[in-house]
């Protein structure tokens, strides 16, 4: 029941996306299913036709007939075989496999954050990648139609060799009929290679990611550490290919001994078919038609046998797709948040990763008032951003509430939510496309407000001037290229400009020394002073200037107060700030 559903639902989104070429492409299928009996009949009058000619006793009309009748039915081919290629290739495969991909970006759109820390998950996401690159919706669209016109073709030949002997039939079916039962169980065991080797693949692929990625390239070569990338690289994919090689030679092994038993059901259809002309009950036209015919009917037979043995295999592949793309979206309803709320208060927030073991944040207590700025410290792996993502909706809480002006955030539209924030995260995004649209993107409706966006720049610390906007960004692009900090200062400037009422800036000067990370942060505290900022640092410099400070230690808000309040308490603050002093002074 299941696979007659996605069935159905592979032909809907084909005739979706191909239209006409969806229709046009069975027709050429079932055209090539005809003509082979067309062709058996047309020569079986050829041969006849020739051989009393040759006796002296055949007109040289009818003669010229079959000759033109052949000769219009291979033109006629031909044409269907164009139009058909047309339909197939650049209908059929190329439209479809836009829409897939389409379809599955908008699907990673919609998806949780929260789905993407899941390996599960993640794997199934890859196996739905590789479903559309390798093209096998399609071909599972393809193949349904190339079992109807092996169908029609294996008919039309059996109706005709069976008006010759009805013994010549089962014995062509017969001789390739273990080709259905091997492909069948072959496709099984392939599709579970694969599905196993998965986790294996997404290595195999991070690792020659990193081999070939610019950014990485540059460090591996510097630490002289690519030769043990490319070790590891190589042990995965080795790995992957001797199980390969193993099934490709039980594959190998199987079609021969399969081609074998067809061979000698061939023979011994060239054997019967002789006697039956010996005897006189079929004429040398039809003896040699009659091979003809048994040739494409076992031919056509072992061509259905072997595309239905995989259609299995392929419905596999492309279920996998299919219950990706089913998998349930991160929630989009609920009240609209049509203004920014007086306060946002998180109300004993508990959160794990799954598979963690311990809470990522750990009852968290915080009133975010509005024009507030607030500064969120302690050591790596405290917390921290964890705590942005929670507030920003991208992960719901496994315990408490976060309440946006006493309405619980889960319950609210989430769009509406995020349209009022604004964030940098760690992993900001280095987008190769002109400066312009780097700045912009964050609120690409404002694209041409081009000194907005010079001033986005400045405030960053950045210098640009208007040739400067239109200039590509990344040398990879053939553009120009920026430093860490540069590309730093951008993704901040980035932030600046969309229009927002909360900033979430988590560790976004990293590249920077402290000090310029303090006085660019700084700068942005003063540029934004009406706006909430929250900015999340391993570093204290900035905490001065902040109205609240809030301290993690293992998931745990710890600390909460001013820079002065926690200075004089002596705990996890004074500690932190102590351990920098250095850099800052108290």
């Amino acid at each position: 029941m299941r696979e007659k559903r996605r069935i159905l639902d592979i032909y809907r989104i084909t005739v979706q996306s191909a239209g006409k070429d969806a229709v046009l492409a069975p027709l050429y299928y079932l055209a090539e299913g005809i003509v082979p009996a067309a062709e058996t009949l047309l020569y079986a009058g050829l041969f006849n036709e020739a051989g009393k000619f040759l006796a002296g006793g055949g007109k040289k009309e009818w003669l010229w007939a079959f000759v033109g009748m052949l000769a219009g039915l291979a033109l006629l081919r031909g044409i269907i075989t164009c139009v058909g290629s047309l339909a197939i290739n650049a209908g059929v495969y190329e439209k479809l496999t836009a829409f897939l991909k389409e379809k599955l970006a908008e699907k990673c759109a919609g998806l949780s954050l929260l789905d993407f820390e899941d390996a599960k998950i993640c794997s199934q996401c890859q196996r739905a990648e590789e479903c559309v690159k390798k093209e096998q919706i399609g071909a599972v669209y393809m193949t349904s139609i190339v079992l109807i016109s092996c169908g029609v073709s294996g008919a039309a030949s059996a109706l005709v060799l069976s008006s010759y002997s009805v013994w010549i039939v089962p014995m062509a079916l017969l001789s390739v009929l273990p080709f259905f039962a091997g492909y069948r169980l072959l496709g099984e065991k392939f599709y579970q290679l694969k599905k196993e080797q998965t986790p294996a693949r997404r290595k195999a692929d991070y690792f020659w990611e990193t081999l070939t990625a610019p950014r990485s390239v540059r460090e591996l070569r510097v630490n002289g550490a690519a030769a043990y990338i490319e070790e590891k690289w190589r042990k995965q994919n080795r790995k992957m290919e001797k199980e390969m090689y193993r099934f490709r030679c039980r594959e190998a092994a199987y079609t021969l001994a399969c081609s074998c038993l067809q061979a000698g059901g061939m023979g011994v259809s060239i054997g019967l078919t002789f006697y039956l002309s010996v005897k006189g009950l079929i004429t040398l036209g039809e003896f040699g038609a009659c091979i003809y015919a048994y040739s494409r009917l076992q031919s056509t037979a072992r061509e259905f046998f072997s595309q239905y043995g995989r259609f299995q295999e392929m419905l596999h592949f492309a279920e996998d797709y299919f219950s990706f793309i089913e998998r349930k979206e991160e929630r989009r309803g609920g009240e609209k948040l049509d203004h920014f709320p007086e306060e946002i208060v998180l109300d004993n927030v508990s959160f794990r990763y799954p598979g963690g073991k311990n809470m990522a944040v750990d009852g968290i207590h915080l009133t975010i008032r509005k024009g507030e700025s607030i500064a969120v410290v302690g050591r790596n792996g405290s917390g921290k951003t964890t705590l942005t993502r929670l507030l920003s909706g991208l992960y719901e809480p496994d315990q408490g509430r976060i309440l946006y002006g006493g309405k619980e955030l889960k319950q609210l539209n989430q769009e509406t939510v995020r349209r009022q924030i604004s964030m940098v995260t760690q992993q900001f995004v280095r987008y190769f496309l002109t400066l312009r649209e780097n700045v912009a993107i964050s609120d690409i409706g404002r694209i041409d407000c081009s000194q907005k966006i010079l001033q986005c720049l400045h405030d960053a610390g950045m210098e640009a001037d208007l040739d400067d906007l239109e200039k590509m960004a990344g040398a990879e692009a053939g553009g120009r290229e920026f430093s860490g900090g540069q590309w730093q200062r951008i993704a901040i400037a980035r932030a600046m400009f969309r229009k927002a009422e909360l900033f979430l800036l988590d560790e976004p000067t990293s590249a920077l020394d402290p000090v310029l990370e303090s006085e660019i942060l700084q700068q942005f505290l003063t540029v934004l002073k009406e706006k909430t900022c929250l900015l999340v640092s391993h570093r204290v410099g900035l905490c001065r200037y902040v109205d609240k400070i809030v301290v993690m230690k293992d998931g745990k808000a710890v600390e909460i107060g001013s820079h002065q309040e926690l200075w004089e308490r002596k705990g996890e603050y004074w500690k932190i700030y102590h351990s920098q002093s250095q850099w800052y002074r108290a």
